[in-house]
């Protein structure tokens, strides 16, 4: 099989997952009609390109939940070729913060968007996304002492705002995703997916705090009942960050 065609292969296959992936609103099982085509192309790839047929079927675990295969396809891909190590962790790091995974997702994207590897801008906004607030600044700043030119999508000016007032409030990166992991595992309970999550500054009569909004396919009296579900959570825990409120949205 020529490199085109395996190229296109591989894209046919992002395509088909990415569309899964915006009509399903919760997780499906392994014996899915859709699901199991899917992991036959992917066999086929992985036939003609190894480390594009491990890396899709892993991302196609989105589709599943299954965090184990998704860490071991790419692990295997990783394994195949060490030059596409930051690549394959960023990827990772996309996934896992599909399922919910904000913490994982976080350490992850960290050494994968480091400025001194020029892929900084574009993948700016995943950092966002994974409640890297503080350490993207500190990425912005770097990159202008580096002299770099780079487009990013994240709105500096709000992140560093952001990021003032977790500092205020002794409240690290750490610490929003962990209370974003929070959410992700009382939507993996729901087995609902995670459709995109927004992080903004909110000042309610002068009180200014991280606001993160994760969306969700359901029904608002679901979203409701997952939002007290978090608060419990969050009670039980041993510490609860300041300046930080996780909620859902029904999409």
């Amino acid at each position: 099989m020529s490199k085109i065609q395996v190229e296109t292969i591989a894209g046919e296959l992002t395509e088909r997952l990415n569309a899964l992936h915006a009509s399903l609103a919760r997780y499906i099982n392994d014996d899915d009609f859709q699901y199991r085509l899917l992991m036959r192309d992917c066999a086929k790839l992985i036939s003609a390109d190894a480390v594009n047929g491990y890396a899709c079927r892993g991302l196609a675990q989105i589709l599943t939940a299954n965090l184990g295969q998704l860490e071991d396809d790419i692990a295997r891909a990783r394994a195949i070729n060490s030059e596409a190590g930051d690549f394959c962790d960023f990827m990772l790091a996309q996934a896992l913060a599909k399922l919910g995974y904000f913490s994982r997702a976080q350490a992850l994207f960290l050494p994968s968007a480091n400025p001194r590897l020029g892929k900084f801008g574009h993948r700016s906004k995943i950092g966002l996304a994974v409640g890297a607030v503080a350490a993207l600044c500190e990425m912005f700043e770097l990159a202008d002492t580096m002299n770099l030119a780079y487009s990013s999508p994240v709105d500096r000016q709000e992140a560093e705002s952001m990021a003032s007032v977790m500092r205020d409030a002794n409240v690290t990166d750490a610490d929003l995703a962990s209370m974003m992991d929070i959410a992700g595992e009382v939507a993996r309970s729901h087995r609902l997916r995670i459709k995109s999550q927004e992080i903004r500054l909110l000042d309610l009569d002068g009180e200014k705090f991280v606001h993160v909004d994760i969306k969700v396919d359901c029904s608002a009296r679901e979203a409701a009942d997952m939002v007290s579900e978090i608060a419990e959570l969050v009670a039980e825990s041993d510490k609860i960050p300041p300046a930080i409120h996780v909620s859902f949205g029904a999409v």
